[in-house]
């Protein structure tokens, strides 16, 4: 049981949601390369995945209970969050349009990926938000980790870690659409 738990976890996590995630936020760049259009499609990019956190974070666990609380209601749970998570997706792909012909701006010039790695290692703002991204998302699975814990053996109620989890993430959703709006 904790092989499967380890393999699934590390399976969606590290790689699926990679793929996914690197995809979606190297879409912009080929939408515009506009910095100011650009800056705002990140922006909202960077809004829908915080609120899209904040709901499930938030959620999940009331939902879960109401439809029993049991190995069955977890699953329920999983399947309709995963049908949404192929619907937006299908939504990205259908909807979505390149502008932008990169090799009409590279004259077909193809950079090999150790020239890129190299060159990304040595962009210094680069390193940074990697960083930051990195220690940020440790924070957010520590967070996630003592609310669960805090509620269900100090609070001894479970439910509370939606509002837990809530209060956690709104400064962040609002401080993005504060600085997103100047």
């Amino acid at each position: 049981q904790y092989v499967y738990a380890f393999i699934s976890y590390n399976l969606f996590t590290t790689i699926c949601y990679t793929m996914q995630s690197t995809a979606s936020l190297s879409l912009p760049t080929y939408i515009t390369r506009d910095q100011k259009k650009l800056s705002v499609l990140l922006m909202f990019q960077y809004i829908g995945t915080a609120i899209t956190g904040f709901t499930v974070s938030s959620f999940t666990m009331s939902w879960v209970i109401a439809l029993g609380g049991d190995r069955q209601a977890w699953l329920t749970i999983s399947i309709i969050l995963a049908a949404v998570c192929i619907i937006s997706q299908l939504c990205l792909f259908l909807f979505t349009r390149e502008r932008v012909n990169v090799q009409e701006m590279t004259g077909g010039y193809k950079i090999n990926i150790k020239d890129a790695i190299r060159s990304i290692c040595q962009n210094k703002y680069w390193v940074y938000t990697t960083l930051i991204n990195c220690f940020a998302a440790c924070v957010q699975v520590t967070m996630g980790i003592v609310n669960a814990y805090y509620a269900q053996y100090i609070l001894n109620d479970v439910e509370l870690v939606g509002q837990m989890t809530a209060a956690f993430m709104l400064p962040p959703i609002l401080s993005y659409m504060i600085v997103g709006s100047m």
